[in-house]
């Protein structure tokens, strides 16, 4: 399913995975809050405000990820599948984190009304 126009999303999640953010940014996220470090940042449609929200043709449903000049408006699907996969890599490493990954997905399945993953 790893598709190149989903490109920003492998790399913000390397750069959060290189940085140590990465499991802050996934507890972050799954309560559906943005998350973002020097390099870019997930963006959820509720976490602009008026002006951001001019910014952008229309509403988008989903979450927009955006790496210095790259940038993808992915569903949350795809986003959840892709984020797994960066999850799983990162308990092979930190096994006494896999709880709280667990708790994070269930709820982020939860909020984002994530039916089946793709």
């Amino acid at each position: 399913m790893v598709n190149i126009e989903h490109s920003p999303i492998h790399h913000l999640i390397n750069a959060c995975y290189h940085q140590g953010s990465f499991k802050k940014a996934v507890k972050y996220l799954s309560t559906k809050v943005g998350f973002g470090i020097d390099l870019g940042d997930f963006t959820f449609w509720n976490d602009l405000d008026e002006y951001d929200k001019a910014l952008y043709e229309d509403e988008f449903n989903g979450i927009h990820i955006e790496l210095g000049s790259e940038s993808v408006i992915l569903d949350y699907e795809i986003f959840y599948y892709y984020l797994e996969l960066a999850a799983k890599r990162y308990i092979e490493k930190k096994q006494e984190d896999e709880q709280d990954f667990q708790e994070y997905f269930e709820n982020m399945k939860k909020i984002l009304n994530i039916k089946g993953i793709v």
